[in-house]
């Protein structure tokens, strides 16, 4: 069983706590990279649109948060899933869904200095 500390680090309870965390994160460094891919949604309606008393204006976001976006969510780990020597989970900080969805995708080697391509050989 695994408990999840503040700092969004898990680590295997013990009666050493933290201290196991500590020294196992202080032997492996880890680097990171930002890659964004920004969608921005836009809506073009004409005005007689806008004047009509039944029309739903945020229909068209409702489309998208309902119908487009979980769809794309899936394409995204279906693509990473196919990459075994990556893993890839969701980090929330504390934005709406609505507006961010952030994917962590982690590369971790195995000590192999050689280890370029993934340890794929082992799994």
């Amino acid at each position: 069983m695994h408990e999840l500390w503040p700092d969004g680090a898990t680590a295997w309870r013990s009666p050493l706590g933290r201290a196991v965390g500590r020294c196992y994160d202080a032997a492996m460094e880890t680097r990171e990279k930002t890659f964004l891919l920004r969608f921005t949604l836009e809506a073009q309606i004409p005005d007689a649109l806008l004047e009509d008393e039944d029309f739903e204006e945020d229909a068209w976001l409702d489309e998208w948060e309902v119908d487009i976006k979980p769809g794309l969510i899936r394409a995204v780990f279906a693509q990473l899933r196919a990459t075994p020597a990556w893993s890839a989970r969701v980090r929330n900080r504390g934005i709406s869904p609505l507006d961010e969805i952030e994917i962590v995708v982690t590369r971790r080697l195995d000590g192999d200095p050689d280890d370029t391509e993934g340890d794929d050989e082992a799994q």
